[in-house]
């Protein structure tokens, strides 16, 4: 028990020496942490501030918005006006009976096409590449580019291929359908890409390219494909303009989407190819009036024959989602846009100065503490509440992140100076409320010899008024007589306690407080000396002691 106390001793002192330091260097502590945060937040957002973000990549960090997204409260409701026709396994296996293999004669496509214009469909996106003839049936690619010539509101696909074969290619960037150009040299440029082969769809092609991160995910859309001197039309792009419909435009700002997942509600309506065929052909029951005024996407679903990327809503989401989701962020202008880095940045250090400023001024720790948790709280809401019911995403992630970080150092930097404050409170307070009260010590041990010098020491240290001595506890037969009104503080004295004796400490105060028959205020007493003697006395005491020289 001693052992404890004397490491209670050497723990306050320590505690005291570290509380004196910090407050000597408090203003320099806090100056210096508010820069060093500053500073890395710099390094963080370096290309922000040197101005290396451009209107090609959002600022956005992956981690936090795949979590945002994931957990969002809500999310837009799918446009009913997209429809997704799938060549599935199901349309391969029962065209194959007929038509053989994929890839199916060219008249199928051209069949499908000119039954489905009769529909009256807003706008129809072919997601299948035909960049070579069909050596097999040349007749057949004939009757397709007549049937596309009279569909001005199909759109064909287009592939961006490696910047590395430019030099090998014979297309130039002027030559592609609705591209912007930087300048009329931008134009002359040589381009690497695959085209759709029949002649009536030249002017109704748009880039199929997708916009993958590093992580190898789709997070973002381009209405135009950003090239440095160029801007190519994007294959839903296309399809918003065939349709004549308003939607997103140029002239709104914004060159690059998030892509807003229709995640928490029900997606678009997805039919298999050969349903709506065997329907043109009056062999299904499909009714095909429901296309009209649709937004249909056909493509490829078929394992081995389709593509699949990961993205925030799934680790494998084909391409015929991902180009319907952009076309009704499009159409519904619902893309998330979100905060520039420099701003996020900006929010993160005005914080770490805001609560260096606070612990400078010394303001309440519970109301630092209080105002921290709101902070964090509104921070969070943002986060998800911003991407949940707006078309924005505000990623305060890092600016939560970095405050939490902040606000942990700070938090261990101050723990030895409350400490040694809340110690210093406690003394003054201690030997103020001692002087009008009168110390009544405890002694299990004969220590008859050393009492009255321990009572000067008590008196002059502590301040008390007045210091009585009841001894013989085990017996009890002083105690009666001795009793001190009130009683509010007990100390226990022993120079070299028994370990067993120690531990029945509380038994023998009962047995001491048996005697007190006469005493109206039994069960006060009792509560004051198990509880008191017991846990404040070996406490309290070395610390009175210890903070002696602050009086």
């Amino acid at each position: 028990m001693m052992r404890s106390v004397r490491l209670l001793e050497m723990f306050s002192k320590l505690i005291y020496s570290f509380g004196f330091l910090s407050r000597e260097l408090r203003t320099q502590f806090f100056i210096g942490l508010a820069a060093l945060f500053s500073l890395f937040t710099i390094f963080y957002f370096i290309d922000a501030f040197l101005g290396g973000k451009t209107e090609q990549s959002l600022d956005y960090d992956a981690g936090s918005l795949d979590f945002a997204m994931d957990w969002r409260l809500s999310s837009p409701d799918a446009n009913h006006d997209i429809v997704i026709i799938d060549i599935d396994e199901r349309s391969l296996a029962i065209m194959a009976e007929e038509y053989g293999r994929w890839p199916w004669p060219r008249a199928v496509i051209a069949d499908f096409l000119a039954i489905l214009s009769e529909s009256e469909p807003a706008a129809v996106g072919i997601n299948v590449m035909y960049s070579d003839p069909d050596l097999q049936d040349l007749e057949g690619d004939q009757i397709l580019d007549e049937i596309i010539s009279y569909l001005p509101n199909a759109v064909f696909p287009m592939t961006r291929l490696s910047p590395e074969n430019d030099k090998l290619s014979e297309v130039g960037v002027g030559m592609l359908p609705g591209v912007r150009l930087s300048s009329e040299e931008s134009g002359s440029r040589s381009i690497s890409m695959l085209f759709t082969m029949f002649p009536s769809a030249q002017e109704q092609m748009g880039l199929n390219n997708l916009v993958i991160d590093d992580d190898g995910l789709v997070r973002r859309f381009q209405p135009f494909w950003l090239e440095e001197d160029s801007s190519i039309p994007s294959f839903a792009y296309q399809m918003q303009r065939v349709s004549g419909a308003d939607g997103w435009s140029a002239e709104s700002g914004f060159s690059e989407y998030l892509i807003n997942w229709r995640n928490k509600k029900e997606t678009y309506r997805r039919i298999s190819f050969v349903d709506v065929y065997q329907s043109m052909m009056g062999v299904g029951d499909f009714d095909l009036t429901s296309l009209k005024g649709k937004y249909v996407v056909l493509g490829l679903t078929a394992p081995g024959l389709a593509t699949f990327k990961g993205t925030a809503l799934s680790p494998i989401t084909d391409d015929n989602l991902i180009i319907a989701t952009s076309l009704d962020d499009l159409l519904s202008d619902t893309g998330l846009r979100t905060l520039p880095s420099w701003l996020v940045a900006l929010i993160s250090m005005g914080t770490f100065w805001t609560l260096a400023i606070c612990y400078l001024k010394e303001v309440d720790d519970e109301l630092i503490d209080l105002g921290f948790v709101i902070y964090e709280t509104i921070a969070v809401f943002i986060t998800l509440g911003s991407i949940s019911f707006t078309r924005y995403a505000f990623d305060l992630s890092y600016v939560a992140a970095s405050a939490l970080a902040f606000y942990s150092v700070a938090a261990v930097y101050e723990i030895p100076t409350k400490g040694s404050m809340r110690a210093v409170r406690r003394f003054y307070a201690s030997r103020a409320w001692l002087e009008s009260k009168d110390l009544v010590a405890i002694a299990f041990y004969d220590m008859e010899d050393r009492f009255h010098e321990s009572a000067r020491t008590f008196q002059k240290r502590l301040g008390a008024k007045n210091v009585y001595q009841i001894d013989n506890l085990f017996s009890g037969e002083s105690i009666a007589s001795e009793i001190l009104e009130p009683i509010r503080l007990l100390l226990l004295l022993n120079t070299d306690p028994i370990e067993e004796e120690l531990a029945e400490l509380d038994a023998m105060v009962g047995i001491a407080l048996s005697r007190l028959e006469k005493s109206a205020d039994e069960e006060q007493i009792r509560w004051q000396i198990s509880e008191v003697a017991l846990k404040a006395s070996l406490t309290l005491l070395p610390e009175l002691e210890n903070r002696e020289g602050l009086s």
